[in-house]
């Protein structure tokens, strides 16, 4: 059972989370509308599901890639509005290294994690708006999924923010203490 468990620690779940999931969202709907207009690619691919799928899960990745990057671009963006964050605090926390702030970091690890997530689902969103618009339903279906898309990545974007702020508030109130206490001995 622990062999299971293994299989979703966080150097095998970081990537899945930050990288193939949003990667795969960003690629879903396209890959839809060009299965759902040209039949015959869905014959091409029902014939080599292997070969695809690995095809599908490397391009995916490599979209992830790339979402990731602007998903950073956002976080400094979100970052630099948050009203409580500072570099300092920041690179405080990058320094750090005490067993004391062990929880601390733990916490903060997984604060990230989810934080990296939503941040690369905003990001995928253009791409799954446009790959809903190519599907052949009626322009009520399109409208209707374009809302609930944008929905979702507003919802999203509320929980980036709130997290930036967040991850910025623990920072001072964990770290920066410390750092003052040893200054004052």
């Amino acid at each position: 059972m622990k062999d299971f468990f293994s299989a979703f620690s966080s150097d095998f779940f970081w990537p899945l989370a930050t990288l193939l999931l949003p990667g795969m969202l960003a690629l879903t709907p396209g890959a839809i509308a060009i299965l759902w207009i040209y039949p015959s690619n869905a014959a091409f691919v029902q014939a080599n599901q292997i070969e695809v799928g690995l095809v599908f899960i490397t391009v995916a990745t490599f979209i992830g890639l790339v979402l990731e990057d602007i998903g950073a671009r956002l976080e400094l963006i979100f970052f630099d509005l948050a009203k409580n964050s500072s570099w300092e605090d920041w690179y405080d926390y990058l320094k750090s290294s005490d067993s004391e702030r062990l929880i601390a970091h733990k916490y903060i690890h997984t604060f990230v994690l989810r934080l990296k997530f939503e941040l690369g689902c905003i990001s995928a969103t253009p791409f799954v708006i446009f790959g809903i618009w190519f599907w052949p339903i009626g322009l009520c279906s399109k409208a209707i999924s374009t809302l609930i898309v944008s929905f979702l990545v507003s919802y999203l974007s509320f929980e980036a923010f709130s997290g930036v702020e967040m991850l910025s508030d623990i920072r001072k109130n964990v770290f920066r203490p410390q750092e003052k206490r040893k200054s004052t001995k």
